[in-house]
């Protein structure tokens, strides 16, 4: 019994893997195989002067020169299949943030295989997001998502936290999805071999 318990918490774990900030990747066949369609969306965000991108970055509302500085947000989409038509990014900008620069939408006729198309917008913190009470802290989250032929391809996110008093971020991002195929395989393939020890008893 325990071995069904196992599996389906292992189940839940998988299924939340869209929901942690990780791109999302969208394969279709047509044809009876002989066309595959896969895009990769990553959305990342960096503080003005930072030289990264990361998941999330932290605003320091203490300081005024922080609060002064520029967001921006980068959505990258990879195309890892074949060739593929009509395609649409759309932005969806927190209503805590105002747009300084870029375009919240993008269509674009064909994307080719292993090409990559790379959309910034930057954007700033509104005044009315800066509260002097000490206790005072929020995140808002960036979401980015593509289309191909008006069809959902898949979708990213990217957090700006800000307060009064610092929120600890991861100092390495989540897992990558590849991360955590392997880590559900490895946990499968013990729930596996378990199986097999208790049935030949």
């Amino acid at each position: 019994m325990n071995i069904n318990k196992n599996i389906k918490t292992l189940l839940i774990t998988l299924s939340l893997i869209p929901l942690l900030g990780i791109s999302t990747v969208h394969a279709d066949t047509y044809g009876g195989g002989e066309k595959e369609i896969t895009v990769q969306i990553v959305k990342e965000v960096k503080l003005e002067g930072d030289a990264n991108y990361r998941d999330k970055v932290f605003i320091d509302l203490t300081n005024k020169d922080e609060t002064a500085k520029a967001i921006y947000f980068r959505a990258v989409i990879t195309n890892k299949g074949d060739e593929v038509k009509n395609l649409k990014m759309q932005d969806f900008l927190p209503s805590a943030l105002n747009k300084v620069e870029g375009n919240l939408t993008e269509e674009w006729a064909t994307l080719g295989k292993n090409e990559s198309k790379t959309f910034i917008i930057k954007v700033s913190l509104k005044d009315s997001e800066i509260i002097a009470d000490k206790n005072y802290e929020k995140c808002v989250v960036n979401k980015a998502e593509v289309r191909i032929d008006g069809d959902f391809a898949g979708s990213d996110v990217a957090t700006v936290c800000y307060g009064n008093k610092p929120i600890e971020l991861p100092k390495t991002g989540i897992l990558p999805v590849a991360g955590f195929a392997g880590l559900g395989m490895l946990s499968l393939g013990s729930l596996l071999k378990l199986s097999t020890k208790k049935s030949k008893k």
